[in-house]
């Protein structure tokens, strides 16, 4: 009994943490339809500031509380607001705000790492571990402080939305702001509080929970995942849902860690991954994700012509073979990771550049590609195993569409990333997944008897791969399946009255694009010779959608652009003297810009298109002007000559 009273107040603790951080999410969302996919990285970065003002620079813990939450807290709520969120409530899609606050994550992940560098750090409990005796239990003053907080904070909340003006106006102010207007209320103020009070709660979460954990840029934030859940089972409006989910989520992790064996290696994994289980199975039970969403239409250029494709194809593999002559080896792989990353943003810009459905777990499909054609015998041929890696892959994908496919929206996003997240866990976190070490070795092409082991080969290899993903893309654009599925990005109910079978065509894309990126891990794993969890993390699915979006999530050249953009700025980053310098310029730069082009889904690609078109019209409009002869005097002599 004792055994159980001791996991129980862990998990109390822990699971008020997680009330904390998810009531946070909710009045944000409350107040302004936005889920703030940043909540946790917000928090985050606070605990990070009271580490550095009370532990490095000696202020007393109330005075650093105080700083933090109090005053930088609500300042970064406040911009947050002003500077991003009120610039998206009013016309925004619901993809558009949902890039959005990944972007923020990212920033605010590449702010910690400029500014504190990748070194971990602890940060003390209060009253430095001293406790207490309650019934024979040593129970720390820590504990109770985040037992009273997060009560303080669920009945707080509660009656400042029942019973104050600012309260009231919070929830009404996202249904009809224009009404609050005219009722003396500024929408622009209400939003403003709301968005500093989400900040105070995640900072108060973060700092609470950090002295159990390393001050950690990835660990910190994926606790907002665990308050995605709680928040989800109180269906993003109930406090007290919020707060019963919050609970039972850690109690239920501690009576894990408690009883189950910890020398099981798959019991290792259960613990972490039980918020995403709870997340995921809250969305296949609520019913109000079913609705469609409606979505921002957006022009897009016309397809070129098949001719034109195929000929630029040829010439293409045609060029790259003499310059990967006259690259060194080095040049060889950096091209090669542009290439392969190119194919799996392709991947993901047919599926939600061009149906809309927006996925965080491209990277898992690329790692089952690659652990696929590791585990597959030696002995059989490269085309074979290739297709077969490809296939599972989208059998992978049509298996996690089936339950997820109803959902739409920021719903959709949270199963993937709850999949994501189980797949970094349980699947290429297992070291019986990895053949018993840490990675596996994954084996280049080798077509009819031809091996292409070498750099430069490889290389050509990935050209010609390139350019077959961006033909299937453009194939794919032109045809009725391509146009279903922009109908449907642009208008589902209008489909849906046409009598279209949507499931069907989401189960279709989804398959086809988690196919897509299976043959492209299959070549990731080829081009670095052996794979392991690093190289499938959740995060980098961020990354690939957040690049996507930059550079044109709708559009060939997009892909392409991105991946230039990814491969070379970590070279470039990397020569940089700056401690953590290489790992904070990349999320830093890609938030930043996936903030500033997140509302042109044509990206920078599209946006020089469009520079570039008028030039290209005044060149056409010359070449078409019909050219003016002077008139020349012929003689009657002259003439009789011609006739004769």
């Amino acid at each position: 009994m004792e055994k159980f009273l001791v996991f129980l107040i862990i998990g109390t603790s822990y699971g008020a943490v997680y009330a904390i951080s998810g009531t946070g999410l909710v009045v944000s969302y409350i107040t302004s339809g936005v889920f703030n996919f940043a909540h946790g990285a917000i928090g985050m970065f606070l605990a990070f500031v009271y580490w550095e003002l009370h532990v490095h620079r000696g202020w007393p813990t109330l005075a650093a509380l105080a700083m933090t939450l109090l005053v930088i807290a609500p300042m970064i709520g406040v911009l947050l607001d002003v500077l991003v969120m009120r610039r998206l409530v009013a016309n925004a899609s619901v993809a558009t705000k949902l890039v959005v606050t990944l972007a923020l994550l990212l920033a605010f992940q590449g702010s910690v790492l400029a500014i504190w560098g990748i070194k971990l750090r602890t940060s003390p409990q209060f009253f430095e571990d001293k406790s207490y005796s309650f019934g024979g239990l040593n129970i720390s003053y820590h504990q109770t402080i985040t037992v009273l907080a997060a009560l303080a904070v669920a009945f707080g909340v509660r009656a400042l939305f029942r019973h104050t003006r600012l309260g009231v106006a919070m929830r009404a102010v996202v249904d009809n702001p224009e009404v609050c207007s005219i009722k003396g209320v500024s929408p622009n103020l209400v939003t403003a509080a709301s968005w500093a009070m989400g900040a105070m709660l995640a900072g108060l979460a973060a700092i609470l929970i950090a002295p159990g954990l390393n001050l950690e840029v990835n660990t910190l934030s994926l606790l907002v995942v665990a308050a995605y859940s709680c928040a989800v089972v109180g269906r993003l409006q109930s406090l007290p849902l919020t707060f019963a989910g919050a609970v039972v989520l850690g109690i239920s992790q501690a009576m894990i860690q408690g009883y189950l064996p910890s020398s099981n290696e798959l019991v290792q994994h259960i613990r972490p991954a039980l918020p995403f289980v709870l997340l995921f199975g809250a969305l296949l039970v609520r019913r109000e994700a079913r609705l469609p969403e409606r979505v921002r239409t957006h022009s897009e250029p016309a397809p070129p012509p098949l001719r034109t494709t195929l000929v630029l194809s040829v010439v293409a593999v045609l060029v790259a073979i003499p310059i990967s002559g006259g690259l060194s080896d080095y040049q060889r792989i950096i091209g090669s990771k542009g290439l392969v990353f190119a194919a799996i943003v392709l991947s993901l810009v047919l599926l939600t550049g061009l149906s809309g459905q927006v996925s965080l777990m491209q990277l898992s499909f690329v790692g089952i590609g690659a652990v696929t054609l590791a585990k597959l015998p030696d002995g059989l041929p490269y085309l074979i195993a290739i297709t077969i890696a490809a296939l599972v892959a989208g059998l992978v994908g049509l298996i996690v569409a089936l339950p997820a496919i109803r959902l739409r929206g920021i719903y959709l996003a949270l199963s993937t990333l709850a999949f994501a997240i189980l797949m970094d866990d349980l699947v290429f976190g297992d070291k019986r997944v990895l053949g018993g070490g840490t990675t596996l070795a994954v084996p280049r092409p080798s077509f009819f008897g031809i091996d292409f082991e070498s750099e430069r080969s490889f290389f050509v290899v990935l050209v010609v791969v390139a350019v077959i993903y961006a033909n299937v893309f453009l194939a794919v654009r032109r045809s009725n399946f391509g146009r279903t599925l922009a109908a449907m990005r642009d208008s589902p109910n209008a489909c849906q009255m046409l009598g279209m079978n949507l499931t069907a065509i989401k189960l279709r894309v989804f398959g086809l694009s988690a196919l897509m990126a299976g043959a492209a891990g299959a070549l990731v794993g080829g081009l670095q010779a052996r794979v392991g969890q690093l190289d499938f993390l959740w995060q980098r699915s961020l990354s690939v959608l957040l690049v996507g979006t930059i550079f044109g999530i709708t559009s060939v050249s997009g892909a392409f652009l991105g991946a230039l953009f990814f491969v070379v700025l970590p070279e470039l980053a990397s020569k940089t003297d700056a401690a953590g310098g290489s790992l904070a310029i990349q999320p830093l730069l890609i938030g930043v810009l996936a903030m500033a082009t997140a509302r042109r889904p044509e990206g920078l690609a599209g946006q020089i298109r469009a520079r570039l078109r008028p030039l290209f019209g005044r060149v056409r409009s010359l070449n078409a002007q019909e050219i003016e002869l002077p008139d020349i005097e012929v003689s009657d002599e002259v003439a009789v000559g011609a006739r004769a």
